[in-house]
């Protein structure tokens, strides 16, 4: 009786205020981490294994010009069970996070940061249901969707590319069809790269080829990519290729999704502060503000993580890091 009460609610939603993280055409900002750390740490404890974001470092993001939070979070953390309730410990958090940012006009995108597995074990189509089950509750903490972002899967390399786009279409579907109105941002398969998005082979479709053919009822959804400007992609050395193959990357993508009628969201990128990382950071977001991107989220910031190359996060030394100076101009203010 709950569920058909609360997707009643959620069609009026619908029907009566548009349901839009802000009103704002364009999300930047930034990833806030802490929540997803020591995922072998199952369930952990706050603020010994992992943390979530302070009012103090959501105010200083907002300051510089954010209007986009990004959240990562572990499935298993706030739903021990399939199926169940969620962690009223994690749900404290969370309320709190999004009643500040509809007190200040933010968005917040939940970015269930399990790379495509449960408790290690890969999904499949078979979990539909799980996965649909646990963005419904996640969805319910606000069910007008006006400033919370349901984030599917963050890099699901644990799966194929076809298997988890079977997977995001269905729970996609699965939702809409409960009313569920909030944006949906939706992850390619594997690492879900820009610079990889045309990659494949028979056996195993591109990207590019399985979301030309995404469905996305009530135009509310968006595809999520990320791409690291180091030589070897993998976001973890404080190298970058040359701006203008890390633009290329992005220009490639841009002109696919104007030909599927896509959008897009860069949900992570990051660079070390060397002036040639710094050159390609500026150039990405130069790119970034083409009509196809709804947004993007730098990563990171968050309290934790003390001398991490790409962290934007203030300190003592640096009140504003050099890659947030280069992205301030683009921030959709």
């Amino acid at each position: 009786m709950l569920r058909i009460l609360l997707a009643f609610f959620l069609l009026f939603c619908i029907s009566s205020v548009q349901a839009d993280c802000l009103s704002s055409s364009r999300w930047t900002g930034v990833n806030l981490a802490g929540a997803e750390f020591a995922p072998h740490a199952i369930p952990g404890k706050l603020n010994e294994n992992y943390t979530y974001p302070t009012d103090k470092t959501l105010l200083y993001f907002q300051d510089q010009g954010a209007n986009v939070f990004r959240l990562p979070i572990l499935w298993e953390r706030i739903q021990s069970r399939p199926l169940s309730d969620l962690d009223e410990q994690h749900l404290i958090q969370l309320n709190r996070l999004i009643r500040f940012a509809e007190a200040h006009q933010l968005c917040l995108v939940l970015d269930l940061h399990n790379y495509g597995r449960w408790q290690g074990r890969p999904l499949s189509t078979r979990d539909q249901q799980q996965l649909t089950d646990v963005w419904f509750r996640l969805a319910a903490l606000q069910p007008s969707g006006r400033n919370l972002a349901l984030g599917l899967m963050n890099e699901p390399e644990g799966m194929s590319r076809t298997a988890w786009f079977n997977l995001a279409q269905a729970v996609i579907l699965n939702l809409r069809q409960q009313h569920i109105p909030h944006w949906i941002l939706v992850s390619g398969g594997n690492w879900s790269g820009a610079h990889s998005w045309f990659s494949g082979s028979a056996k195993e479709p591109s990207n590019a080829a399985l979301f030309s053919r995404l469905q996305t009822p009530y135009h509310r959804t968006v595809i999520e990519l990320h791409q690291y400007a180091d030589k070897d992609h993998s976001g973890t050395q404080t190298d970058c290729a040359s701006p203008a193959t890390l633009t290329s990357y992005l220009q490639k993508v841009s002109d696919w999704a104007v030909q599927h009628h896509q959008r897009l969201f860069l949900g992570e990128f990051g660079v070390a502060s060397s002036q040639n990382c710094l050159d390609g950071l500026q150039q990405m977001a130069i790119q970034l503000q083409h009509p196809a991107w709804k947004g993007w989220t730098y990563w990171a910031a968050g309290e934790w993580w003390k001398n991490y190359a790409f962290s934007i996060q203030p300190d003592a030394a640096h009140p504003i890091k050099p890659q947030l100076q280069v992205l301030k101009p683009f921030f959709a203010h």
